[in-house]
């Protein structure tokens, strides 16, 4: 953490409050102060950021559930992702490993093709 003069201390508080858009000043602040946007958020007292972490979603029964409901080829994957509340890449993700388990999903605006075009594992259907 950067230590700072009593004037810079002064100097930084009255930028801040002054600043029409304060949230973007904090990183105009740590790029003339030569330091971090957590020293000046220390500075003015503010709570410091946390790294963004990702998080993951954890698939309940009921969420499984309610996609296997709505899958029936009314809804798109976009609509059913906003009826679940979450990621429209969540939502296919989790479609796909529902197929590989046998599940059958259709989605409006899916292309559906037929299961006797489909190709076969394992050689020919003839």
């Amino acid at each position: 953490m950067r230590r700072f003069t009593p004037e810079e201390l002064g100097e930084i508080r009255t930028s801040y409050r002054q600043a029409a858009n304060p949230t973007a000043q904090i990183g105009i602040l740590a790029q003339l102060y030569a330091c971090t946007t957590n020293d000046i958020r220390n500075v003015l007292r503010l709570a410091p950021l946390s790294p963004k972490t990702k998080t993951l979603l954890q698939w309940t029964e009921e969420m499984t559930d309610r996609l296997l409901v709505l899958a029936d080829g009314r809804y798109t994957v976009g609509e059913i992702a906003d009826d679940l509340g979450i990621a429209r890449q969540q939502v296919a993700s989790r479609a796909q490993r529902l197929r590989k388990q046998g599940y059958i999903l259709l989605f409006s605006g899916s292309p559906v093709i037929p299961r006797d075009k489909c190709a076969q594992k394992g050689g020919s259907s003839a």
